[in-house]
């Protein structure tokens, strides 16, 4: 929710937020706030689809080093390699699908193993071993590593993308400094009015009301967010 005065010097670089805006443009039905159908929608369609940026690249400075992170029901391990490469893995292992790692950060020394049955993999996600399956028929350990997560890196920045054939990160004439600065001021809001319209919505006596020009860009958000969850 943006001060009018905010509101009015806000730029995407693309459009003014007078531009985006069009007449008779209206807020959301109030189900887009509170309806639990939309909520796992919105977890398919936006967040399990598209890039989610988990953290700082500087938060795993040393090998071994990770942290988690969730997005919907999925648990992500996201560590740094004995080669300086920063990889994410579903948090999961490939023997009975225990979740392996419950803290939130830390250093693995060496090893990711899991407490079930210490099936044990390299912070590069290779099985190294599964004592359990000793002399088992046809198991080989290069079948079941760790399952990625596809990993991009901006600025610093660790970026995932939980979708199964994630879209390039790096789009032709993208420039991301836009996004950067706009998103660098909605941080800076009045988080007190984001929870009072929250509480809003929630109301039955709530019914959408009118984008003034000066909302355009909400309004465009609006229209982004509904082509997502194709409705």
């Amino acid at each position: 929710m943006h001060s009018n005065s905010e509101a009015e010097e806000i730029e995407t670089g693309l459009v003014k937020p007078v531009e985006a805006w069009s007449p008779g443009a209206m807020t959301l039905p109030g189900r887009y706030y509170v309806d639990p159908g939309l909520f796992r929608a919105e977890q398919e369609r936006i967040f399990l689809r598209h890039w989610l940026c988990p953290g700082r690249k500087a938060q795993i400075p040393a090998a071994g080093d990770f942290f988690l992170r969730e997005a919907d029901t999925e648990s992500v391990i996201v560590v740094r390699g004995e080669d300086g490469a920063v990889r994410a893995f579903h948090n999961l292992c490939r023997h009975r699908g225990t979740r392996i790692c419950g803290d939130a950060a830390g250093r693995f020394s060496g090893a990711i193993r899991c407490p079930y049955h210490a099936w044990t993999y390299g912070v590069d996600g290779r099985l190294l071993a599964a004592s359990s399956m000793a002399g088992v028929n046809g198991f080989d350990r290069a079948d079941y590593p760790l399952l990625p997560v596809a990993v991009a890196e901006w600025e610093g920045f660790a970026l995932l993308s939980l979708a199964e054939r994630p879209e390039p990160f790096d789009q032709p004439g993208f420039d991301p400094q836009n996004a950067v600065g706009f998103w660098d001021r909605t941080n800076r809001e009045d988080w007190d009015i984001c929870e009072r319209s929250q509480l809003g919505v929630a109301s039955r006596a709530y019914r959408p009301g009118p984008y003034s020009p000066r909302e355009g860009i909400s309004a465009a958000f609006d229209r982004c967010y509904l082509q997502e969850l194709a409705e």
